[in-house]
């Protein structure tokens, strides 16, 4: 993998299979850019897989967003992103 210019990364949430070229992190040539590594820039990753051992934490993910939007009385900014994540955790899980 090295050879091939690939670093693999592992968190909780997913694998990164880490190419320069393709990520959203900002990452450079020695590897992902632990600044804006989080969860929301791993998904829109071209980078970024996930297998059943995550599937947990996008399914919690999911169920605390869902739970917050039923809270009417929170900020719009944070309905706004609760829902916003909502979506990215279940496009997650679909995929």
């Amino acid at each position: 993998m090295v050879e091939a210019g690939l670093v693999l990364g592992v968190c909780d949430y997913g694998y990164c299979v880490y190419r320069q070229e393709y990520s959203a992190c900002r990452g450079n040539s020695a590897g992902p850019n632990p600044v804006y590594r989080e969860p929301s820039t791993c998904a829109r990753c071209l980078n970024f897989a996930v297998s059943t051992t995550h599937r947990p934490y996008w399914l919690d993910q999911s169920q605390r967003c869902e739970a917050l939007l039923n809270e009417p009385a929170l900020p719009t900014q944070t309905l706004k992103i609760a829902r916003e994540r909502l979506e990215e955790a279940r496009a997650v899980l679909a995929s």
